[in-house]
Order: C-alpha cells, then structure tokens, then sequence
C-alpha cells in the first residue's frame, strides 16, 4: 500500500501550487488565462462557437472547462481555478493510466508513476504539469492515450472506431495537438503497411480511422456551432491561425503546413 500513498502524496505537489497560483492570480495579460476565459464567458453569454467567437486551441478545450468553470463561481477566478486544478489532476492519472496499461501491475505503476511526476517536477517540466499559458498537458492528453487503444483493442473495426474517434476528438480540444497525433499516425500507419503482410487491412484501418476523425471533428463542432460555425471554426484554425502564428507553423518561404 505504500506506493498508491506515496503516488497521492506526490500529487499533492502541483495539485497545491496550482490552486495557489489560481488564488494569487498574477497571469500573462496577452495569452492563456484571458484567453480561456474570454471563451468561456461567451459560451456562458449565449454566444456561438464559430459565429460569435473564435478560439485558438480548439473549443473542446474550453467546453472542459466550462462545467467546472460554473461549479466555481464563473467569473476569472472561477476560470483559473478550473485551468490550474484541472492540469494538476489529469497529468498524474494520464501518468497512472499509461503504465497500468502496459506494466499490468498496481504496485510498480503507482510506483513508475510516482516516479515520473517526482522526474517531472524536479526537471521543472512545468509545461505538462501546470497550466500556465497554453495548457499543454492537458491538451496532450488524447494523444498521448491514443497508444493505449490501439495497444489493448485486438479486433480491427473495433480499433478503427475508437482510433478514430479519438483522433477527431483530439482535434476537437486542441488544433495544434490534434493535427500533430494525425500526423504521427499516418506515419505509423504507412509503416505498418509496408512491413505487414495484410497490407489492404491496414490500409483500409488508417483511411476509416482518419475518416471517422474527420467526421467526428465535424460533429462536434457541427453541435455547438451549427453548419456556420463549424466552417467558421475550422476556416479560421486550419488558414487563418497558420497565417499569423509563425513561430509554430513556420515563415514563408519555410512554411509548414502548405
């Protein structure tokens, strides 16, 4: 029993500095906390996602929040309080999740776990732990997870299914995460193909799973902005949002996404 006790222990760590960060607010005035709320604050004025308003990281990001962005009052500190807490709880369980999935043993996951937020924090990898302006961890969290489906499920339309939703709803919560697990899996997939002898079974695995991510990014989208706001969204972070954020996607004539 003393691994669980140590794996709970060490989650207290980020799970206290987040809540304090969220009560001591002193956040970038140009990126990340305004950005989360400004979304959600427009969610909560009747406002249409696509329509009415845009979101850079993908507005399954802020529809997570959003219930427990109620729960806390609304308002800033409602939201940063959602923000910090949220990042601080997902990573460990993401962590636990990981290595229960492939050790099969209790004991030495919470104890690998354990060990990984400890590595974690000590190498000051805050990006994946805390919040701060772009809420990374959290959105990394269904790619990261994609490997545990297609490691546990044997049968092949079943996988293609979860695949895809999976990778549609990872696009749904954040763009730049979504389309870097699309990638990564289109080139695993084209792998696969050439190494396996049951080449059309694959192939035709990849292309139903990256159509049912499309069609399930639509969906969602389709739900909370209607026709309009899913093209909306979809125009603006797949065009718009390449144009500007050069850091990212690159500058002319190095431009990554064509």
């Amino acid at each position: 029993m003393i691994w669980p006790l140590v794996f709970a222990l060490v989650t207290l760590v980020p799970l206290t500095v987040a809540i304090e960060s969220a009560m001591h607010f002193s956040g970038s005035a140009i990126d990340g906390p305004f950005q989360l709320y400004n979304a959600m604050r427009r969610v909560a004025a009747g406002f249409r996602p696509g329509v009415d308003f845009q979101f850079f990281h993908g507005f399954g990001v802020a529809y997570l929040h959003y219930p427990f962005f109620r729960l806390f009052g609304a308002g800033l500190r409602g939201s940063q309080i959602a923000r910090e807490m949220l990042s601080a709880i997902v990573y460990p369980i993401v962590l636990l999740v990981l290595f229960r999935t492939f050790v099969r043993e209790w004991r030495l996951s919470f104890c690998l776990a354990a060990v990984a937020l400890a590595l974690t924090l000590i190498l000051r990898l805050t990006a994946i732990v805390f919040a701060l302006n772009g809420m990374l961890g959290l959105r990394s969290t269904i790619p990261t997870l994609l490997p545990i489906a297609l490691f546990l499920i044997r049968e092949r339309r079943l996988r293609t299914v979860v695949t895809g939703l999976a990778l549609g709803i990872a696009l749904f919560v954040s763009t730049e995460q979504g389309l870097a697990i699309i990638l990564t899996y289109v080139a695993v997939s084209a792998i696969a193909i050439w190494r396996r002898t049951d080449r059309r079974g694959q192939m035709l695995e990849a292309v139903g799973a990256l159509a049912i991510g499309v069609a399930t990014t639509f969906v969602c989208l389709l739900a909370i902005g209607g026709v309009s706001g899913a093209l909306g969204a979809l125009r603006y972070n797949l065009r718009i949002v390449p144009m500007d954020q050069y850091w990212y996607f690159g500058s002319p004539p190095n431009r990554r996404i064509a």
